[in-house]
């Protein structure tokens, strides 16, 4: 209704339009378009003063029509002009026709009026604005929206899709996929490259481990093992305890050697001295020399206890691994 400049202060309203075998009631409340109706009447109608009887029923029906949408709506508002255009608002006494007939004021719709549209010199000769109006609503309508005419009704309307079935959204899920399946292959080719690691650091542990503690059979926890074993000696090795022990270093090292022959196929590798133990780690040439050491050893008075710790065959020296602890 923003084309028509003679509205501007008709807030409620009818739009008529009397063509050659049809007429149009266009119906407006506060200045937005709420009902349409067409109604049929055939060709050869008067539409002059006085009113024919076909013209008479058109006029019947718009008033008819507009009081049935009244009734059916309890905020309505009564017209306040009428606006006639097409072929019919040529004729003269038209307007008074309408204006008696339906009680409300009536004057034709001339788009030129408005200052925003400006006609030449040789269009204004020949213009008619009900017979012409109507295209040049269409082109004005155009301009300013942007878009033309919708003649796309009922099933073939244009329907506002949903954003989840746009393909915007169908590219930008694949994409979102895309991303994922990368980060999740990314993900899980770190965590195995992480277990290799983390496998190879566990079989390198426990390889020194056992290098460093061959005394130790059964392994748990090769991390925990080696720093019960690591405390224990540093515990042993506190000056004040060194000190005390080594007046009896030498007696201890010359009763091991009175208690083992020379010529015994012995060869000691490591040898621990400790305030509670004494601890031979070496190598010999067979499982019955190590039983011999080890009787030999019981024998002395200086120590309370003797126990093999281990003993086993180095297959490429071909020479038994031992170690034998001697409790004070």
């Amino acid at each position: 209704m923003s084309l028509f400049p003679s509205t501007a202060t008709a807030r409620n309203g009818v739009l008529l339009d009397l063509g050659e075998k049809r007429a149009t009631l266009v119906l407006w409340q506060k200045k937005q378009v709420v009902l349409i109706r067409t109604f049929i009447h055939g060709s050869g109608i008067d539409f002059g003063s006085p009113p024919s009887a076909p013209f008479r029923t058109v006029l019947n029906t718009v008033r008819n029509t507009v009081h049935a949408y009244q009734v059916e709506r309890k905020e309505f508002e009564a017209p306040e002009k009428v606006l006639l255009t097409g072929q019919g608002a040529t004729q003269p006494g038209v307007r008074q026709s309408v204006a008696e007939k339906l009680g409300i004021p009536t004057e034709r719709v001339d788009l030129c009026k408005d200052d925003r549209i400006q006609l030449g010199e040789h269009i204004k000769q020949v213009w008619d604005p009900s017979l012409m109006d109507n295209a040049l609503s269409l082109v004005l309508d155009y301009s300013a929206k942007g878009l033309g005419p919708n003649l796309r009704k009922n099933e073939f309307k244009v329907e506002k899709r949903s954003f989840y079935r746009s393909k915007i959204f169908r590219k930008v899920a694949i994409w979102l996929l895309l991303i994922a399946i990368l980060w999740a292959v990314d993900t899980g080719v770190n965590t195995y490259f992480l277990k290799q690691r983390a496998a190879a650091l566990d079989d390198r542990i426990l390889l020194l481990f056992k290098k460093t503690f061959p005394h130790i059979t059964r392994i748990v926890d090769p991390v925990k093992q080696a720093q019960i074993e690591i405390n224990e000696l540093k515990r042993v090795s506190k000056p004040g305890q060194v000190v005390g022990m080594n007046s009896r270093t030498l007696d201890l090292l010359l009763e091991i050697s009175e208690r083992l022959p020379k010529s015994m196929d012995l060869k000691v590798s490591r040898l621990v001295i400790d305030p509670n133990s004494v601890r031979i780690k070496g190598d010999t040439d067979t499982y019955n020399t190590v039983d011999q050491v080890k009787q030999g050893l019981e024998k002395s008075s200086l120590f309370k206890t003797t126990t093999i710790s281990s003993a086993n065959l180095d297959r490429g020296k071909n020479r038994v691994l031992f170690e034998i602890k001697l409790g004070r």
